[in-house]
């Protein structure tokens, strides 16, 4: 069993792009089973199957983490689907591009 806190927490995309895929690859190759703490979901489902969501120190809910994340039940999980969300609709209407000053 290997076991990370954090380990890609600070680095830049593709960094941690690259070392997840290599986990992955050391996991696999290895037959290692994978612990992994982190405060990012999506930063957990790239190297995990399932998750436990810890909440004050108690576990509030586990399973596959495509299925938490569409169904979450504890606030926790509840407070980063929402704010995933909000990001996503920020940064698409970011991404709209801005009216000419030509436009009437």
């Amino acid at each position: 069993m290997l076991l990370l806190d954090e380990p890609f927490s600070g680095l830049d995309l593709t960094i941690k792009t690259r070392l997840q895929t290599q986990m992955r690859e050391l996991c696999a190759a290895f037959k290692l089973t994978l612990m992994l703490v982190a405060h990012d979901p999506l930063e957990a489902g790239a190297l995990c199957h399932r998750a436990a969501v810890l909440e004050d120190g108690t576990i509030k809910e586990t399973g596959a983490l495509d299925a938490l994340l569409a169904n979450p039940k504890s606030l926790t999980l509840r407070t980063f689907v929402e704010q995933l969300r909000d990001t996503g609709k920020r940064f698409a209407a970011s991404a709209k591009p801005a009216p000419s000053a030509e436009s009437p």
